[in-house]
């Protein structure tokens, strides 16, 4: 990717950010199964929830740093949080990053970082061209103290950090532990419907599923992921 022109603030320490979106779902279940060859049918164990979704935006600095997911829930009205010191939750009709999401997720978290010296920082984002982080308001936004470099569409896979490395560690983790809560849980009688449907996890439960997955990722393997996507400065260290 090219950030040459990054270079010309001389002595200016540089922060470089990639963040991104992935989508999370109530049944985070496999898609396959072990089973008899030759059986017509196969039944795959679903929730009354795999419809459910929600879009988690994530954010990493290339020193290994990790920022605050900001987790968008498709719901009228926004889930308790009970880990509003590492997580933000917000919700609309459709559970997805719109403009007015984009421009929150840039007031609340990425202007909210805290540097040891600010007046000495220069700050590059990397992201993608989603519709959401083209519109005139968000990269204005943006520019107020920070450059903003789109990934060409196509290249994520290839030069993208959260891609590259973090993406599928972090969705790795979920279904973990999706799985360990539908074996000690899930499954007993206890989390069945009058019918006798599956519950599915609830928000409270996905937010805390989300926090342990996020902290699960290590700061070397962040590192790398900008290495991996040719993306290599010598930033500061940063008060998160």
């Amino acid at each position: 990717m090219e950030v040459e022109y990054f270079k010309k603030y001389g002595n200016k320490e540089l922060i470089i950010a990639n963040m991104d979106e992935v989508s999370i779902y109530f049944d985070m279940g496999r898609n396959s199964t072990y089973h008899y060859k030759g059986d017509k049918s196969i039944k795959l164990i679903r929730n009354n929830g795999y419809r459910k979704r929600l879009t988690v935006c994530l954010a990493i600095l290339s020193n290994g740093k990790k920022l605050p997911p900001f987790i968008i829930f498709k719901a009228k009205s926004v889930p308790t949080n009970p880990h509003s010191k590492c997580l933000l939750v917000r919700a609309n009709a459709n559970g997805w990053i719109t403009e007015g999401m984009m421009k929150d997720w840039i007031q609340n978290v990425w202007e909210n970082i805290k540097y040891e010296n600010p007046e000495n920082i220069k700050k590059l984002i990397l992201i993608d061209k989603c519709s959401s982080h083209q519109k005139a308001s968000v990269i204005d936004q943006l520019k107020k103290d920070s450059f903003v470099e789109f990934i060409p569409a196509g290249c994520t896979s290839l030069v993208q950090p959260l891609d590259l490395c973090i993406n599928k560690p972090f969705k790795d983790e979920l279904k973990r532990l999706y799985e360990k809560w539908l074996l000690d849980y899930g499954l007993t009688d206890k989390n069945k419907t009058k019918k006798g449907y599956i519950k599915a996890p609830s928000s409270i439960l996905i937010l805390k599923w989300v926090m342990i997955a996020w902290s699960a990722i290590d700061s070397d393997l962040i590192v790398k992921s900008f290495k991996y996507a040719g993306i290599q400065f010598n930033i500061p260290y940063l008060n998160l």
